[in-house]
């Protein structure tokens, strides 16, 4: 612990330090002088509050609050001891700022980076000042109140919506609060609001706390009086009260009961004391006011307290509350409509309320022969927690009864049911779809005869009819029956000409993807039609009916025939020519022509040249509408992968494209790197399969170069354009990545599966990729170099001069970046420089340029305060020697 003159002399340092910055106004406080200049603020109370509240300047916020307000934030609660007033602009800082900046920040540098933005970094300081709040509390309750009060009425300002509740004055101990409303009925009880409800929490905790501390409450309470407060915290308050219930009285010893009045022992017993909670007292008074048992947002919360202190209130108490309830609906003075409207709100609020206390402690008759009359209904009392758009008004039935031939169609679909039930469940169905062909008919039947079937119930029929028809096409190849395919059309003619629906609309459904999607059942009609195909069938019907949802106005029909067209391959070829053709030179939707690359793909096999003319065409259109860039670079791939494999010129060209995207767009020529990790290794020594290799090493080794050229430069100037520094870095940093991986030296544990190079593709590649592996050298990033370092120490018994050459040249290049403070770095280098020394150290004993490089790459470390290093390098003549 510090002694006073040494933390005299601390806070001094601190507050120069923090002048200087803010003199400045070009950089933040950094984090470590904000926090001491709150730990030291009693050195010298008046110049610390003067830096503070520079700190909390709105304009100073805007440059640089994002870095220095979380940093006061995590100090909140010894700021609240040293400067009560000073921690309630805190939090009005930090919940009246919006900081919607994306600009990417780095939360921590090196090998293994994280990356955060400037609205994240502000909304720290919101968790940490709801996380601290219970401490702000025991600080300093004062200030803890007014912290909560400015915080929550920033919040409801935000979060109110029309027709709230109107501004309400309540009876609060000696004096009066006034209530707003602030949409909270909705967004704290689905916790929308993180930061703001932890400081609700903690306070509805203190609440609580207090429950017996009836002074301690009483000057709780009192320092709200006479404010307007959300109505979230009269919730919280009230949520405290419910959770402070006692042990409720026996309803044996309620002088109440009507039997008790016969001179029985019971009569005679006093009722025990239930009062004695001082919190459930305050709270009495505040549900005794029809503006708090009515108002929206309080609904729960007011329901739950009210049965709360019910339970443990003496039968006086109970007459009072039930009073208030049953009055809710007779208090209403307005006439006509209106005042219609709000009599049956406030009698399903009586309802609520009587409904939801313990029956047998209802004191007068009136209270209970309602209650009486809401058990005796079928749904019983009304529920306290309704639905978001649920009015206080009770709901009216929307739909009306069934007719007799919805009913009997939904009788027959019963037997369909389980089958869709089942694969949802991702379960057997009890009945196999082969056996529900009856079924089938009978319900195809019903809907060309019958005209009285609802909406609902047809909508269904559809929706079933298509799952059991697919379900009968899932059978293996050359498996379904002829009956069996004579049923797959009869629904594939009916579902075909199933009604367009409107965008959006909720009533249709693709069954395929039930919960995700509302499009017509056309779909499944495609589907089934394709899966006939896949079976053998392929006459002019389903031929047909294939071409027709490939021309369907809607994209989710046309999906379908995107995904599974070279079906008719071995049947229709021309057919499936023509449709995929037709898709990449004219479907508007980019997701569909995305998808129809797969059909491309397989039908290269019987024509590569007709495929790659329909990818070029589908490519360039792309490019000339503007697509989006995942739909071009799914475009791109097919055309370098017609490069890698076969070296066509139009591939050539695309390559020529994405490399100059490398240099001056590079998030959208990333894809060009992943799909050829493999590629960059495998193969023979045959002719073919070098030169795939070279292609794709080619390909690698531009894009690297291409990115490297402005990288280098813009990293060296001040004016830089940080979002091309980072997508550049980006690019990069994937390439080095991947190199690793192709080597199979990242370390990681791998599946059995899943390819690895052998030794002799790893060896290989150490001399095809030379360009490659120099470029991805001059990388320097931390995490690109800890990558190259890793790939480097799995070639040191292959070429350990090389490595060494290529060691010092990475550790040159990434020495700015850091690389060489990272632990992660040095544990990289030096199981690399214990491979060398242990394996090859003849190699290095021999070599006086390998022991040159050696030293080098140690004194690099040496200068960034590594010890293993340091120690290796005393002791390199005893392991040399």
């Amino acid at each position: 612990m510090m002694s006073a003159p040494t933390r005299a002399a601390f806070g001094s340092a601190t507050r120069a330090i923090a002048s200087a910055a803010l003199d400045a106004g070009d950089r933040a406080v950094v984090r470590i002088v904000v926090e001491s200049l709150v730990l030291t603020y009693d050195t010298d109370a008046s110049a610390s509050e003067r830096l503070l509240k520079r700190i909390l300047d709105p304009s100073r916020v805007a440059d640089w609050g994002y870095q220095e307000i979380p940093a006061a934030a995590q100090r909140a609660h010894e700021l609240a001891a040293a400067a009560p007033d000073l921690v309630v602009e805190l939090y009005a800082t930090a919940f009246g700022h919006d900081e919607d900046s994306t600009e990417v920040t780095s939360m921590r540098g090196g090998v293994m980076p994280l990356t955060s933005n400037r609205s994240q970094d502000f909304g720290m300081a919101r968790y940490a000042l709801g996380v601290d709040f219970a401490n702000v509390i025991a600080a300093d309750e004062e200030a803890a109140v007014k912290a909560l009060h400015v915080a929550t009425t920033i919040v409801a300002r935000r979060r109110e919506r029309p027709g709230g509740n109107p501004p309400a004055d309540v009876i609060w101990t000696d004096g009066s609060i006034r209530v707003v409303s602030d949409n909270s009925g909705w967004w704290d009880r689905q916790s929308h609001e993180h930061e703001l409800g932890a400081m609700l929490s903690a306070f509805e905790r203190h609440v609580a706390a207090l429950a017996s501390d009836e002074e301690g409450l009483a000057g709780l309470l009192a320092r709200m009086e006479g404010m307007e407060w959300p109505a979230v915290v009269l919730a919280r308050i009230l949520s405290a009260a419910a959770a402070a219930q006692s042990e409720p009285a026996s309803t044996d010893h309620d002088a109440t009961r009507e039997d008790a009045g016969s001179g029985g022992q019971a009569a005679a017993e006093p009722h025990p004391p239930h009062d004695r909670n001082a919190l459930q007292a305050a709270a009495r008074v505040v549900l005794a006011q029809r503006s708090v048992l009515m108002h929206g947002d309080l609904e729960l919360a007011a329901a739950r307290a009210f049965a709360a202190v019910f339970a443990d209130a003496d039968e006086e108490t109970r007459r009072e509350l039930e009073q208030v309830a049953l009055d809710l609906p007779t208090d209403i003075s307005e006439t006509g409509e209106r005042g219609q409207r709000l009599r049956e709100a406030a009698e399903y609020r009586r309802d609520q309320l009587l409904g939801l206390v313990d029956p047998a402690r209802l004191v007068s008759t009136a209270a209970r022969e309602r209650r009486s009359e809401l058990d005796a209904r079928e749904s019983g009392p009304p529920p306290v927690i309704r639905d978001r758009t649920s009015s206080w008004l009770a709901p009216e039935p929307v739909v009306g009864p069934a007719t007799a031939d919805s009913a009997r169609m939904s009788a027959l679909l019963e037997p369909m049911r389980a089958l869709y039930e089942a694969r949802l469940a991702n379960a057997d169905p009890p009945v196999p779809a082969t056996q529900l062909l009856d079924p089938v008919r009978a319900v195809l039947v019903e809907i060309a005869t019958v005209r009285q079937i609802d909406a609902n119930t047809g909508q269904e029929a559809e929706l079933l009819l298509g799952e059991v028809a697919k379900a009968i096409g899932r059978q293996p190849i050359g498996q379904p029956t002829p009956d069996e395919r004579a049923v797959m059309r009869e629904v594939a003619r009916r579902l075909q000409g199933a009604a367009d629906p409107s965008a959006g609309d909720e009533t249709r459904w693709d069954s395929e993807l039930s919960t995700e999607s509302r499009v017509a059942p056309r779909a499944d009609a495609a589907r089934i039609w394709l899966l006939l195909v896949a079976h053998g069938d392929h006459d002019a019907e389903v031929v047909d009916g294939v071409r027709r949802a490939a021309r369907d106005e809607a994209p989710q029909v046309r999906r379908r025939v995107a995904e599974s067209a070279w079906w008719l391959r071995d049947t229709e070829e021309q057919v499936a020519w023509e449709l995929v053709e037709q898709l990449a030179a004219a479907e508007p939707d980019w997701d569909v022509a995305v998808t129809n690359l797969g059909n491309l793909r397989v039908l290269a096999a019987a024509d590569r040249e007709r495929s790659l003319i329909a990818i070029v065409s589908l490519h360039r259109r792309m490019l000339a509408a503007g697509a989006p860039n995942e739909a071009v670079a799914a475009s791109s791939v097919q055309l370098l992968a017609h490069w890698v494999d076969h070296g066509v010129a139009v591939g050539r060209e695309e390559l020529d494209r994405v490399v100059n995207l490398a240099a001056t767009n590079p998030n959208r020529a990333d894809h060009a790197i992943s799909p050829w990790r493999e590629a960059l290794t495998a193969g023979d020594d045959t002719k073919e399969a070098t030169a795939r290799r070279s292609r794709v090493i080619d390909m690698w080794t531009r894009i690297a170069e291409a990115a490297l050229t402005p990288f280098e430069r813009l990293i060296t100037t001040e004016d830089r354009n940080e979002d091309q520094v980072r997508a550049l870095g980006h690019l990069l940093l994937k390439i080095a990545a991947e190199v690793q991986f192709a080597a199979g030296a990242s370390g990681l544990d791998r599946d059995p599966d899943e390819w690895q190079p052998t030794a002799r593709q790893h060896a290989r590649l150490w001399l095809e990729a030379s360009p490659l592996l120099d470029a991805a050298c001059r990388i320097g990033i931390p995490a690109a170099a800890n990558d190259i370092v890793k790939t480097l120490a799995s070639y040191v018994d292959l070429d350990p001069k090389g490595v060494l050459r290529r060691l010092t040249k990475v550790l040159a290049t990434a020495e700015p970046f850091g690389y060489q403070g990272d632990s992660l770095a040095e544990t990289s280098f030096n199981g690399l420089v214990a491979a060398l020394l242990s394996r090859q150290r003849d190699v290095i004993v021999a070599d006086a340029e390998s022991r040159k490089r050696l030293l080098d790459a140690l004194a690099s470390f040496v200068r960034a305060g590594s010890a293993s290093a340091r120690r290796t390098v005393l002791g390199l003549d005893d392991l040399l020697r």
